[in-house]
């Protein structure tokens, strides 16, 4: 289990079989120290084995499909992004990505999740003590993006099971409850406006999580989320109006944490089981997307989608190349965002009284476009296929 200092957790998708995602495994040989295959294996796998070993599993284990036993650690990686590489002398993966603990279970294979979910609880509290030195100890790896170190649903390690049966997007009973109290209360309050605006909206699997519950339960009319990420897009348009790398880097950043994982929501409140069921339900957030995507696709970020460069970049990860010291055309991404920023304003506008039917699918994929540049792509990835550089749309 390969994390790096966001508790993400590393995987890879097997070049044989159905395009299932793992963590990096391989053989011991006989004579072989299982750390020394740890590091071999790692070097021969992904190109690269600069990672500190936090901890090794107390037992062996093994999983449905394998009769051989497995010893398995929890190492940290220390190197960058850009050291990762899959085209190896004898390739097993053709892409990678960072994920988190529900993330993981979700693109598990049957007969791996179980013992997945088993590892994460046995290496929950080595996790925990390793976020907690991260930046000042040895085990700071060099900086990459500024964000919260600490994801809390790596830590929900009780909710995993439940979260198993709860569809592709893993949305727990308490989510609901606090997405649906939050979107009843009218409009967004200063100081829940301020705070989304400082994290800039969720965290990735938080806000698409939101937009789903309110697709659901309020049929398609999310004016709350078009008018929040509104807000946003404004903000995002004079941070890149900054004239240096630094100046852009510091303004993306977040300041704060995600509203919903603060909240840490475990109550399924006074929502019957059919409410919940409904709020759950990810088809009009999948029938929403699928139908606009010509015009959103193009936005997709290909590191949050397979772990490769090149393309338009989410927020996260145009911070972490300006931090690699890499220069992205920061005025062709204003544009962008300024394009994309149009579109959306549009499809606000259209749930006003008298402005309905103003919008078209580009306006309707500007929402999609706006939080996939936010907060990245991944839970949306686990949705639908994404593609990795898709065809431009022609625009009305």
């Amino acid at each position: 289990m390969l994390i790096n200092s966001e508790a993400k957790i590393f995987v890879a998708r097997r070049i044989d079989g159905d395009g299932d995602w793992q963590m990096p495994q391989g053989e011991i040989y006989r004579g072989e120290a299982p750390r020394d295959a740890l590091l071999r294996e790692l070097r021969e796998q992904l190109n690269t084995n600069n990672v500190k070993i936090l901890a090794e599993s107390q037992g062996w284990h093994s999983h449905d499909l394998a009769a051989l036993r497995q010893k398995w650690f929890l190492a940290l990686f220390r190197g960058r992004e850009g050291d990762l590489k899959l085209s190896t002398d004898s390739p097993e993966f053709d892409a990678w990505r960072w994920v988190s603990s529900v993330e993981l279970t979700a693109l598990a294979g049957p007969s791996k999740r179980q013992l997945y979910l088993n590892m994460l609880a046995e290496f929950a509290d080595p996790v925990i003590d390793a976020m907690r030195l991260i930046g000042t100890s040895e085990l700071a790896e060099p900086p990459k993006r500024t964000s919260n170190l600490l994801h809390r649903d790596i830590l929900l390690i009780d909710a995993e099971r439940e979260r198993l049966d709860a569809g592709p997007l893993f949305i727990t009973d308490g989510e609901v409850n606090f997405i649906d109290g939050f979107i009843h209360d009218g409009s967004i309050g200063a100081e829940c406006g301020l705070q989304l605006m400082s994290y800039w909206g969720y965290c990735e699997r938080h806000a698409w999580v939101s937009l789903a519950v309110e697709m659901s339960t309020l049929h398609g009319f999310c004016s709350r989320s078009a008018s929040l990420y509104v807000d946003i897009l404004r903000q995002a348009v004079d941070a890149l109006e900054a004239n240096n790398r630094r100046a852009v880097e510091k303004q993306l950043a977040e300041n704060g944490g995600c509203m919903i994982c603060t909240a840490n929501p475990g109550r399924r409140g006074l929502l019957s089981g059919v409410e919940l069921a409904q709020a759950k339900d990810p088809l009009p957030l999948r029938n929403f997307a699928e139908a606009s995507s010509p015009f959103w696709q193009q936005d997709c970020c290909p590191r949050c989608i397979i772990g490769v460069s090149g393309g338009h970049l989410c927020r996260h990860h145009m911070i972490e190349v300006l931090n690699e010291g890499a220069a992205p055309d920061l005025a062709d991404e204003r544009q962008r965002l300024m394009n994309m920023l149009v579109r959306l304003e549009n499809y606000a506008w259209s749930f006003s009284w008298g402005f309905r039917g103003i919008d078209g699918p580009e306006d309707r994929a500007a929402l999609i476009s706006a939080i996939g540049w936010c907060s990245g792509w991944s839970s949306l990835a686990a949705l639908l296929p994404l593609p990795p550089s898709p065809a431009s749309p022609t625009r009305s």
